[in-house]
């Protein structure tokens, strides 16, 4: 277990405000060093004539590639022909949706969709400038904060050199979360709805609503996801069964293309689990043949194991933990997730920075943060420039950072006073304890208070049993 240093007790300080803490000063020297490291490096490789680009933190492709990718079989919009193009739209119905609404922008659709983005992201660093600060952090180390963050963001910089629409997707999975630590569990659930019919792998957050107390939240995303793809696909036309099946012919065909080959153009930027799999694959087959045989292995494997960890241990932790386990792993298990997909992780590491700074108001640091914040280093950098003849290892260390992160959220809880704002004063965080213990606990408890009560050896088992089955149920 990581050591916890102790950090001044701010409370009886005569100011509010404290200097940014150590383990958020590590983070940040991390971020830089590794941001510099990337650059320089880049930089040597372009004048080697290895890179296209100087500086290229990104990929060399031209800028809004993936913006401009769709835009000829949107003029079969509409139309059956949509869907069976040679270039099927490999998206869900939703997505379709919004590129056919930015598509309608006319000649300056890239310029209007770069300024929203820009407009966004500076909105959200605004906002959370704010809130670190109200949350006692000095203005300058705050500000600091927030900018070289925002600046060094290899993953804003490879959405916005590619125009991608997961920024969209992000906007929607961050506000889900911002309603979750609000306490408003419908919105979110709704907000994270609309966001799995954007793009599929959102729907693994709706996991934080798995619990019989909160059944009616789980109906209400799992409705807004139903509602908005049935929309969709009705918008799309020419029928819906036609814009259903051809939903799904396109993202079936996304798996079969990207996850049961070896893109080598692409590799440097996947960070699924299955990426350095592949990799090793290929390699001991010598650089031949095919590697379709991982897929379905893989995704029963890492998702039974998913599985089990979400429901033995992460559904009896707090939603702080629940929140960056289901986070993490929504990018980490589908069979591809390239990078422009880590722009999600900046709403729980924003919450995990809040987390620290309200903890540090009482001279706390939770054990893993510091591991969990190293983690976020590692992925909001690239480090696409450590590759050894075809192998690229950007993809690899992110998967093993993410990983990290899913492990350590495991092990460490968050209390839930840090993570609502409860105030702490004079308070300790609250222990984590395992669904057995807090059922012996409770039987023990009761049973004292009824042989208090005078009641007899064979009402006490019969009473035992009843709270056993209550609490496990």
């Amino acid at each position: 277990m990581e050591s916890a240093p102790r950090m001044p007790d701010r409370r009886t300080s005569p100011t509010q405000e404290f200097p940014l803490p150590p383990v958020l000063r590590t983070f940040w020297v991390w971020m830089f060093v590794l941001s510099a490291i990337s650059a320089v490096a880049s930089d040597i490789y372009y004048h080697l004539d290895r890179f296209q680009q100087c500086c290229t933190l990104a990929y060399d492709d031209p800028l809004f590639v993936d913006f401009w990718h769709y835009a000829y079989i949107f003029r079969f919009f509409h139309t059956a022909a949509f869907f069976h193009n040679a270039e099927r739209f490999a998206y869900p119905a939703f997505s379709a949706v919004i590129y056919d609404l930015l598509y309608h922008l006319g000649p300056h659709a890239q310029a209007i969709f770069l300024s929203t983005e820009l407009a966004m992201s500076g909105l959200a660093a605004f906002l959370f400038f704010k809130t670190i600060h109200r949350n006692g952090l000095r203005r300058f180390p705050a500000a600091i904060l927030v900018l070289t963050t925002l600046l060094f963001s290899y993953p804003l910089l490879f959405i916005f050199e590619a125009g991608s629409v997961e920024f969209l997707t992000c906007a929607l999975t961050a506000a889900g979360l911002l309603f979750v630590l609000k306490r408003n569990d419908s919105s979110a659930a709704a907000l994270w709805g609309a966001a799995a019919a954007l793009k599929i792998y959102p729907i693994l957050l709706l996991g934080v609503f798995l619990s019989r107390a909160k059944a009616r939240t789980l109906a209400v995303g799992i409705s807004a996801f139903a509602v908005i793809s049935m929309v969709s696909m009705w918008f799309i036309g020419p029928t819906i069964p036609t814009a259903f099946a051809g939903s799904i012919s396109g993202v079936g065909g996304f798996v079969s293309t990207y996850s049961e080959m070896l893109r080598l153009q692409e590799l440097p930027f996947d960070h699924s689990l299955l990426a350095p799999i592949k990799i090793l694959a290929y390699e001991m087959a010598h650089r031949t043949g095919t590697v379709s045989y991982l897929t379905k292995p893989y995704l029963f494997i890492a998702g039974t194991a998913a599985f089990l960890a979400f429901f033995l241990r992460a559904r009896h932790m707090p939603v702080g933990n629940q929140v960056l386990f289901l986070f993490a792993a929504m990018l980490a298990l589908p069979p591809v997730s390239y990078d422009n997909t880590l722009v999600h992780l900046y709403a729980p590491w924003a919450m995990l920075v809040i987390v620290t700074l309200r903890e540090g108001t009482v001279g706390r640091t939770l054990p893993g943060l510091r591991t969990c914040l190293l983690c976020f280093a590692v992925l909001f950098t690239s480090q696409r420039f450590l590759y050894y003849h075809w192998i690229h290892l950007n993809g690899t260390f992110k998967a093993v950072a993410l990983v990290v992160l899913m492990v350590t959220t495991l092990r460490y809880p968050i209390p839930d006073e840090a993570l609502y704002g409860i105030p702490l004063s004079g308070t300790t965080a609250r222990p984590y304890s395992s669904p057995a213990r807090r059922v012996s606990q409770r039987v023990h408890t009761t049973l004292v208070s009824n042989v208090q009560s005078g009641f007899s050896d064979r009402q006490l088992s019969t009473r035992k049993v009843d709270i056993v089955k209550s609490s496990l149920s």
